[in-house]
This record gives C-alpha cells, sequence and structure tokens, in this order.
C-alpha cells in the first residue's frame, strides 16, 4: 500500500483496527518503521494529531480505529485495510466497504 500511495496520484487509503492503542502497537509502528527503513520517513508529511501521512504527490495514508462509530460513516477512500479483521465487528466492516471504492 505505501508503494501504490508513492506511485500513483490521489490514493486515499484507511488502515483501521478496533482501537487506536492496536494501531498505534501494530500497524502505525510497521508503518513508519517501513518508510524509515526505506529512507521515505518525513515527520513533516505526518500529522500525529489525525494519524495521517500525506505523501507529496497528495496521496495519504490514514489510521484511525472502528470504536468511534461516526469514523465509520465519514469520508471515502479508495483503499481499505482492516488490521486483525477478526477483531472488528462485521457491522463496521460494512460500513467501511460501503465507502471504499477499490
Amino acid at each position: 500500500m505505501i508503494n501504490d500511495a508513492i506511485t500513483n496520484r490521489g490514493k486515499e487509503i484507511s488502515v483501521v483496527a478496533e482501537s487506536v492503542p492496536a494501531l498505534r502497537r501494530g500497524a502505525l509502528k510497521d508503518f513508519i518503521g517501513i518508510l524509515q527503513g526505506l529512507n521515505r520517513y518525513k515527520e513533516s508529511q505526518f500529522n500525529r494529531t489525525t494519524l495521517k501521512y500525506t505523501f507529496t504527490n497528495g496521496s495519504y495514508i490514514e489510521f484511525f480505529s472502528t470504536d468511534q462509530p461516526d469514523k465509520l460513516r465519514g469520508s471515502r477512500r479508495t483503499d481499505l485495510f482492516i488490521n486483525e479483521c477478526s477483531n472488528v465487528s462485521f457491522s463496521a466492516f460494512s460500513e467501511l466497504s460501503i465507502r471504499t471504492s477499490e
């Protein structure tokens, strides 16, 4: 997904998990580690408040939890990754998937 965001303009990628602590311990930590390993991480491109990393081409990867129902009914995205999906309810998945185009 990182490569997809870097090479394609306009990618709107959401990475979700059942809670923000689960995201911070897992997917977000891995994401930052991968970018740092590739020598592509720029702190100025990461909004730590919204947990959104915006690439120079305008594509972004955002991280949020499914424990906030208003986030599920929010914005649309091109791609969705559910971290540890067995911990996410089917209704949360349904809300997210109908707002995902790819």
